[in-house]
């Protein structure tokens, strides 16, 4: 009898990935410019980037005025998911009154990355600012009795916030109106910034 020798043999691959922690904020608002007492609508929005899972999600927004409280949101985030943190805020008064920029810059911590990730916004808030300036011109500078004069009466908003219910008065010419009114010329009843109205009389 006779014996044959057998042999076999097979084999395996593994692709071996290395773990990738990635992750993105995004820091966004609806304007990059305001006046004071107008509300600015922000959005936080957070994505995994990489190929594993992330844990320990911890946000936080710091502005002129301090911390903000922002609304629940998620603490671990799945590969290739994200979230997105909504708030709004409203441009303060500052004292004493003036122009400013509204800074304010939002981080993020997990616990699978060394280090944390922030995103900002600026805002150029503007104080309003309500003022206007009238001024009376006479046709001529001197007349004799009986003579005709006309003047004109001018209104301008040399402020930055619209005008309405402005009334002019002048006793000596017997004028009493707004600027609603129907009067000549064409009336107008809201003054906008730059804008001027003017009413001759005689």
């Amino acid at each position: 009898a006779t014996s044959e020798a057998c042999s076999a043999s097979d084999s395996a691959t593994v692709d071996v990935i290395n773990r990738s922690y990635g992750l993105v904020l995004t820091k966004s608002a609806d304007r990059t410019s305001a006046f004071t007492g107008d509300t600015v609508n922000y959005t936080l929005y957070v994505e995994n980037t990489g190929n594993q899972n992330l844990t320990g999600i911890t946000l936080q927004d710091v502005n002129n005025d301090g911390y903000v409280t922002l609304p629940d949101y998620p603490t671990t985030l799945a590969v290739g998911d994200h979230f997105e943190v909504k708030y709004s805020l409203t441009m303060a008064e500052t004292d004493p009154a003036g122009d400013y920029e509204f800074k304010n810059t939002a981080t993020i911590t997990v616990n699978e990355l060394p280090e944390p990730i922030t995103s900002s916004w600026t805002v150029d808030v503007t104080q309003r600012v309500s003022a206007l300036t009238i001024e009376k011109a006479s046709s001529v500078s001197e007349a004799y009795l009986g003579d005709e004069v006309t003047f004109t009466i001018t209104i301008r908003n040399i402020g930055n916030q619209p005008l309405s219910g402005i009334k002019v008065t002048d006793a000596l010419l017997g004028y009493d109106s707004t600027l609603a009114d129907a009067l000549e010329p064409d009336p107008i009843g809201t003054l906008n910034p730059g804008e001027e109205w003017s009413v001759t009389l005689k």
